[in-house]
C-alpha cells in the first residue's frame, strides 16, 4: 500500500528502529500532556476491559 501523505513519505528512517518524524511529534505531545496533567490519565486494564466489551 502506497502512502499517499508527502509528509509521511517525506521521512527518510535510517534504520527499521528508528522513528518518523510525525511518529516523534505524537509521542512528544502526549508526554507533555502526561506531564502537565499525570492526575489524568486511564488505567489501561479498565481501558482494555472497556474496548473488548464494544467489540
Amino acid at each position: 500500500m502506497k502512502i499517499e501523505n508527502s509528509h509521511l513519505q517525506d521521512d527518510k528512517l535510517s534504520s527499521k528502529d528508528d522513528l518518523a518524524n510525525w511518529q516523534k511529534l505524537i509521542i512528544d505531545e502526549r508526554l507533555l500532556d502526561y506531564y502537565n496533567n499525570p492526575e489524568c490519565v486511564e488505567d489501561f486494564d479498565r481501558t482494555l476491559d472497556e474496548i473488548e466489551r464494544t467489540i
